[in-house]
């Protein structure tokens, strides 16, 4: 699915299209070099974690006026590229898992939403 996808958007030269772009990271099924969230790895539990720290940290912040989820469910497959464990945009980022389960992250989100 990954190729089609490329085939699909790319004109030319598909090896620069992939390394020489944001699609690189799509394809190494991995996240920016740089980004590092040490203390959140990307599991259900990190995950919570993250959100259990943040709200609180957004809440005192004098311009912040709210905040929303940017995955409410888990994706079966990236809708950039198209993979399954794709850590870039398209999946394992929602709050509930591909069966509409919560996950801890919906848990600590409304706990922590519970508290503002």
């Amino acid at each position: 699915m990954f190729w089609k996808r490329v085939t699909d958007v790319a004109s030319g030269d598909y090896a620069d299209f992939i390394f020489k772009s944001m699609w690189r990271n799509h394809f190494y099924s991995e996240l920016p070099r740089g980004v590092v969230i040490k203390k959140y790895p990307h599991t259900p539990e990190g995950q919570a974690d993250f959100y259990r720290d943040i709200f609180p940290r957004l809440a005192k912040l004098p311009f912040v006026l709210g905040a929303f989820i940017y995955k409410w469910k888990d994706g079966e497959r990236c809708y950039l590229c198209g993979q399954s464990d794709c850590p870039q945009d398209g999946t394992r980022w929602g709050i509930l898992d591909f069966e509409g389960r919560e996950k801890p992250a919906y848990r600590a989100v409304r706990d922590a939403l519970k508290e503002l």
